[in-house]
Order: structure tokens, then sequence, then C-alpha cells
């Protein structure tokens, strides 16, 4: 049967901290800390301590210090000017940091945690601490395998690109930059690729783009366009060739490779302009001839 108190319960929703806990994002915690900001202690750590730093919570709860001390000392400065920027801006903050375990283990760690300001001018840091050392690990991984595949594409004279459209990041080799007429440390974003691509074949590359969009499952394009802006006045040309990744949220990411094709877009205009001048004296020549034939007969 339920009581007043069993529907109250059920009324009220679940709190970060038994949210957390319950889908095991990491250990959940909160921290008071006083006006002066000269002492903090936790009044609550989650279950999940023990499991993430080999520290107990309520070895966590008595000593603060203990969980700090773990953080290497590099990036506990880091660690203090998030802190700080965040109590200044009153929001949140995130951080990823390495730590050493009791038994020496050295793993990676995400921060987040954002204050709330009481009346007495102390701050409640309620935040969330996960395990990223894995993350990391394949991030090292894919980074390695990506310089590997640049070297390889670049020894063929291509240039390489990827953008990961869910985080809007434009990567570009440097291949990829000299051919555009950028820096190598020139910051580059879709918008500022767009402006480089000339007016007059932006559209073509929209149109190229959206085809492979268009594909259930994403699919590859080619597309040739001219660069826009270069320093010196050339009119470049570039065979982009991408590839669209989709999963089930949709478009995640797209990669490919550029190629200049200057030389052999000028070697056929040559072609195309001496065919048309032979097709002209050719039609010279006949109309000379048939005149001739006119006159003779």
């Amino acid at each position: 049967m339920l009581n007043e108190a069993n529907i109250k319960a059920r009324e009220e929703p679940a709190s970060f901290h038994e949210v957390a806990d319950a889908l095991g994002l990491g250990m959940s915690f909160r921290i008071e800390v006083d006006a002066k900001g000269a002492s903090r202690m936790f009044t609550f750590v989650g279950p999940n301590c023990f499991q993430l730093t080999g520290i107990t919570p309520q070895q966590a709860l008595a000593n603060p210090s203990l969980l700090y001390e773990q953080i290497v000392p590099e990036h506990r400065v880091a660690m203090g000017e998030a802190e700080a920027a965040a109590q200044a801006a009153e929001g949140p903050f995130s951080i990823e940091v390495e730590m050493v375990l009791p038994n020496g283990a050295r793993r990676w760690r995400r921060i987040q945690s954002a204050p709330t300001r009481k009346a007495d001018g102390s701050a409640v840091w309620t935040g969330l601490l996960t395990d990223i050392t894995q993350e990391r690990k394949d991030a090292a991984e894919r980074r390695e395998q990506q310089l590997r595949l640049e070297a390889a594409v670049e020894a063929t004279g291509l240039g390489f690109w990827e953008w990961d459209v869910h985080t809007a990041k434009l990567t570009w080799s440097a291949r990829n930059r000299e051919m555009f007429g950028l820096t190598p440390d020139e910051p580059i974003t879709i918008e500022r690729f767009l402006s480089l691509v000339h007016p007059d074949d932006a559209e073509i590359v929209r149109l190229a783009y959206a085809a492979a969009e268009d594909q259930p499952d994403g699919g590859d394009y080619t597309v040739e366009h001219r660069v826009a802006g270069l320093p010196d006045g050339e009119i470049r040309w570039i065979q982009a060739q991408g590839r669209v990744v989709k999963d089930e949220s949709g478009v995640r990411l797209v990669v490919g490779t550029s190629l200049d094709i200057t030389k052999r877009k000028q070697a056929e205009d040559r072609r195309s302009l001496l065919l048309g001048e032979l097709a002209h004296r050719a039609k010279n020549g006949i109309a000379v001839m048939m005149s001739l034939v006119a006159q003779t007969a």
C-alpha cells in the first residue's frame, strides 16, 4: 500500500548522484569550499570511488587531499586554473588529467564540475570523475594511423583532409594547406574552405557532396574546382575525392584527398585551343578550295 512518503519519493526526480551511479557513468562527488577558498572537503563521494581511484569513499571523505594528490604534478596547475576560471564565470569546467593510483598504475580521468554559490560566499561543487584511459589510448592510435596515412598519401603528391561533422573540426595535411595557399598554422574551418573555392565552382562542389550525402549509407564523390584568393593571383585547379561516412545518427565523417591538376588543365586548354585553331584553318582551307572549284567551273 502506498503511503504519503512513498508517493512523494516517486514524485521527486532522482538526484544527479543517483543517476550517475545507476548508469555507471563514473564517480560522482560534491565538494564544499569556504568563501576564501582556503578549505575544502567532500560532502559526498559516489560508490565508484574505489574502482576508479583505489581509495574508498570513506577515506576520501576523511581526507580530500588523497584524491587530489593522485593527479600528476604537471596537471595540478591546469586543474587549479580550470577551477579558478569556472568559479569566476560561475560556470562548469571539464579537464583531462593523468592520475597515479596507490598501486602505481597511471590512468587518465576526465573531471567535470560546476559551482553553486551560497549566500555566505562559499561554494558547492558538484561533479563527475570518469575513466578515459582507453579513450585516450584509442585516440593516440588513431592519430598515429592518421600520420602514417598522411605520409603515404603525401608521398604520391596528394593532400589529405578530414571533416568531423559532429564537432565541426576540419583537419588538413600540410600538403593540402599548401595547395590552397594556407600557412601551416592558419585556422581552417568548413566556412574558410568554401571561401577558397572559386565562386563559379562553389555550386558544383556543393552538389557533388550532396549527392554522396543523400546515399543511405554514404557515398563517394569526385569534383574538380578552382582555388580562389591565392597570394600570387594564380588560378589553381584541384581534383577532390571524398567519402561520406554515416552511422545511425547520420553523417559522421567526411574524408578525402586533393590533387593539384593545374598542369593537366593547362594542357587540356592548350590542346583545345590548338584543335580549335586547326578546325578554323581547315574550315578556311575548305572554303578557299570550294571557291576555286566554283570559279574553275
